[in-house]
């Protein structure tokens, strides 16, 4: 929003409170607001440079959905920090006030599909009864957005006001604390699944410290979103703008992008480790396993994937009459 000069200006304390607000003044001075907000486009810049270019390697839905999350979070930013920072309630900021509400929703709920969806192309099978759980409450996230944008359209037509609603923050507030918990728990489970996929023979030396920088991206992925959260709870006027918020997506969404790149990687480098070409190890997860050994579900076995000629993860299953599965490392599947 730039300054306008002829805005008649109130008490010396409300001109202070707009000049620290704002990102834009009519004279120069230091702004921690100003400093946020350029380390956040450049944040942003750098991880629509790196999804365009992999999006270009590979026509992956993945990063197809991750410029849809930076073109969201772009649009709610620029609303929220210079659009609604002026008080005026008029018909056309309305309108874009609910657009904004729809643009959160959709970054929080395919966000969290995303991460659902990476951890069932990779540990579905290990986990099923975990997965089945993730999967509701995916749903239930989905469900409790999609109320949310209903009561705050609802809201503006009926009131023409989107300041006054409090039980309006309050929903926010819960959606995304809501938000952060199963972003955790979806994380903590992709690092227990790469945990045993490190303590199998499927992988090759070196290969485990492919495994422990993914996990360092998904403890910062976590931690990113509750200590900004927590900082909210805590003081909400240390950040009025909640440009830490906005950093804090801009450095999960870039760690994503970098663990899928990460998972592609690991997933195409596993050697399949055979004694009469069958696997020699298998690891069970929530699968029971009978007191001969052999699971009387589903095995899953440690070094069971191979990098195909078009760069799929193929399951590597014993030689017998059963159908194979492709799985993307960062794709959909394809039965055979």
């Amino acid at each position: 929003m730039p300054f306008d000069a002829s805005r008649p200006h109130g008490s010396a304390s409300a001109d202070r409170l707009y000049r620290r607000r704002s990102i834009t003044g009519d004279t120069f001075a230091w702004s921690p607001s100003t400093c946020l907000f350029t380390l956040i486009v450049v944040l942003y810049a750098a991880t629509t440079w790196r999804t365009v270019h992999m999006f270009a390697r590979k026509r992956s839905w993945f990063y197809a959905a991750m410029l849809v999350l930076i073109i969201t979070q772009l649009y709610d930013m620029a609303c929220f920090v210079f659009g609604l920072q002026g008080g005026a309630d008029s018909p056309a900021l309305l309108v874009l006030v609910a657009f904004d509400d729809l643009a959160c929703a959709v970054f929080t709920v395919l966000f969290a599909s995303m991460n659902l969806v990476r951890f069932r192309q990779i540990g579905a099978s290990m986990w099923p009864r975990t997965t089945k759980l993730l999967v509701g409450c995916t749903v239930l996230l989905a469900a409790y957005w999609t109320a949310i944008v209903g009561y705050g359209w609802w809201y503006l037509a009926a009131f023409r006001n989107y300041a006054n609603s409090a039980i309006m923050n309050e929903a926010w507030a819960v959606g995304y604390l809501v938000d952060a918990v199963l972003n955790a728990i979806l994380s903590m489970s992709f690092f227990v699944h790469l945990r045993i996929m490190a303590k199998g023979n499927g992988f090759r030396a070196g290969l485990q410290r492919y495994v422990a920088k993914a996990e360092s991206l998904l403890v910062l992925e976590s931690i990113s979103l509750v200590s900004v959260l927590a900082l909210q709870l805590i003081d909400p006027t240390a950040d009025p703008l909640w440009l830490t918020w906005y950093l804090a997506q801009g450095v999960r969404m870039l760690a994503y992008c970098t663990l899928i790149q990460l998972l592609s990687r690991i997933m195409s480098h596993r050697r399949v480790s055979r004694m009469g070409g069958q696997s020699t190890s298998f690891v069970v997860g929530e699968s029971m396993t009978d007191r001969t050994g052999h699971s009387s579900t589903s095995g899953v076995m440690s070094a069971g994937h191979v990098c195909s000629s078009d760069g799929r993860i193929v399951v590597n299953a014993p030689r017998r009459g059963t159908s194979t599965q492709a799985v993307g490392a960062v794709g959909g599947t394809v039965d055979k």
